[in-house]
């Protein structure tokens, strides 16, 4: 995530303050941080593309996101794997 913020910012300081309020919006609604990042994830570059129209930030908002959600998802399977072991015992 940290890094997905530095080319965020790097590319689009506004990018960087959209994304990281999708994660927290994410994260606050779905109530678990990994759906969090993976619906900002998704949701970063096409909502940055309707911000900008600009075809160039939206493919690296797309590709980050893409690369986040991506990462999200192992995160998110490991908690659901120790909840799930824990309840068998």
């Amino acid at each position: 995530m940290a890094t997905a913020g530095g080319v965020l910012l790097a590319s689009w300081p506004l990018g960087f303050a959209i994304g990281v309020g999708l994660a927290a919006f994410g994260s606050l609604v779905l109530r678990h941080s990994a759906r969090g990042n993976v619906m900002a994830g998704l949701l970063v570059g096409p909502v940055i593309w309707l911000f900008t129209r600009s075809t160039e930030l939206a493919l690296i908002a797309v590709t980050v996101g893409v690369l986040v959600a991506v990462r999200a998802l192992s995160d998110w399977n490991r908690v659901y794997r120790e909840l799930w072991l824990d309840r068998g015992k």
